[in-house]
């Protein structure tokens, strides 16, 4: 069994961020970070969300400044 994992907001907003561009398909980014497909799609509703702080990370790796 896998030990459970940990991500940082700012790779939650990475990958949700790849995830919205539409570059690549979910599955295709799912295979390359090792993550599962759901986990991706999480991630992506929670950037929409205005309180989240995966939202909060995207913004910040956009702009170039923390909170």
């Amino acid at each position: 069994m896998r030990t459970r994992r940990r991500f940082s907001a700012e790779f939650k907003a990475k990958v949700a961020l790849e995830a919205i561009k539409g570059h690549q398909t979910v599955a295709e980014l799912a295979t390359k970070y090792e993550l599962h497909p759901t986990q991706i799609a999480a991630w992506k509703r929670e950037a929409g969300s205005p309180r989240s702080s995966t939202r909060r990370a995207m913004h910040a790796s956009r702009t170039g400044t923390r909170n």
